[in-house]
């Protein structure tokens, strides 16, 4: 019996000790073991395929082409138009024309003054025979400059000077006057100001566009013109070439005769000349007016009233019209170094 009892105690220890076991938690991990000896490297995958070759400059001409060139529109075949481009790049340079302002002088008239101004122009080296008339553009003004000016109309009574008749005077010389239909009111001969004028000649066929292959432009100063524009001629003629001439014949850069840049400029364009290009106000106001014509040209003149200023044409037409060959949102294009005076 006591051997029975003694058989039941110790299963049921081994049962309790077993059940204890099962329900204890397990050991902690192991250290890590040592990194094992790096594997065999693999071998070279193949070459990937070659890349597309790039677009040859000579196909995309805009890749290598100048701005105001033919080639950025119409490549190869813009060549014969180029070839009249590159004589307007030589039209100041190569021109046959050199145009030297002599004199002005002026009497007291009823009503205003009298004025005369005595150009000499030579041909090839020698005095041109022919007549005014025969150029495709001769023109000739005196401007006054005040530098007191506080109202910013620094250079004003622009007065035109013509040629009535044939007004050879011999030897290439050539004696013009004031108009006889509109007297001038001021003095044209101004105290301080200058006569500004420029010949041309040989129209290229560049598309309708007013350039000439013979260029000759020359200033005469009266007292001292103290001017200095807060734009950079080199800015044109990023866009424009060099030299840079305004509307293709009158030149913005002068420094040989002693007038600074954009001076010359001002003989026609001067601080407060009226102008009629209200409609490139009226096109960025109102593109649907203007669009659909909504005004008449008296309208549009009452409703944006133009002056015609160089920094009025410049702005307007190359930022509202001519956005090309991109916007002026960049100032320092035209104003590099000299930001601080055109933002004031």
């Amino acid at each position: 019996m006591k051997g029975k009892w003694t058989r039941l105690l110790a299963a049921a220890a081994l049962a309790s000790v077993l059940t204890l076991s099962g329900c204890m938690s397990d050991g902690d991990d192991g250290a890590p073991g040592a990194d094992g000896a790096d594997g065999i490297d693999g071998i070279d995958g193949t070459n990937g395929t070659d890349g597309t070759d790039g677009v040859d400059a000579t196909a995309d001409p805009a890749l290598y082409a100048d701005l105001e060139s033919c080639n950025v529109c119409h490549g190869v075949v813009g060549d014969m138009h180029q070839a009249e481009y590159n004589k307007y790049a030589g039209a100041v340079a190569n021109s046959v024309f050199d145009l030297e302002i002599l004199s002005v002088t002026s009497a007291p008239i009823a009503g205003g003054y009298a004025g005369t101004m005595t150009v000499h122009i030579d041909m090839d080296g020698v005095p041109y025979t022919g007549a005014l008339g025969d150029l495709a553009q001769a023109r000739f003004y005196t401007v006054q400059y005040d530098s007191t000016a506080t109202d910013g109309v620094y250079f004003t009574n622009s007065t035109s000077f013509s040629c009535v008749n044939d007004c050879s005077i011999g030897g290439g010389d050539f004696e013009l006057t004031t108009s006889t239909t509109s007297v001038p009111t001021v003095d044209p001969l101004p105290e301080v100001g200058m006569a500004y004028g420029y010949v041309a000649d040989g129209l290229l066929d560049t598309e309708g566009m007013r350039l000439y292959e013979n260029v000759s432009n020359d200033t005469l100063l009266f007292g001292a013109i103290d001017y200095d524009s807060p734009a950079n001629v080199e800015g044109c003629e990023t866009c424009h070439g060099s030299p840079y001439l305004k509307h293709g014949y009158r030149a913005a850069a002068l420094a040989d005769t002693g007038v600074a840049d954009f001076a010359a400029c001002k003989a026609c364009h001067y601080d407060d000349r009226e102008g009629g290009h209200g409609e490139w106000q009226w096109m960025v106001d109102d593109p649907y007016a203007w669009a659909t014509g909504a005004l008449d040209k008296a309208e549009v003149k009452a409703a944006y009233p133009y002056t015609a200023n160089v920094m009025n044409d410049v702005h307007m037409s190359h930022a509202m019209e001519f956005p090309y060959p991109q916007s002026m949102a960049n100032c320092v294009t035209c104003h590099a170094g000299k930001l601080d005076r055109a933002t004031a």
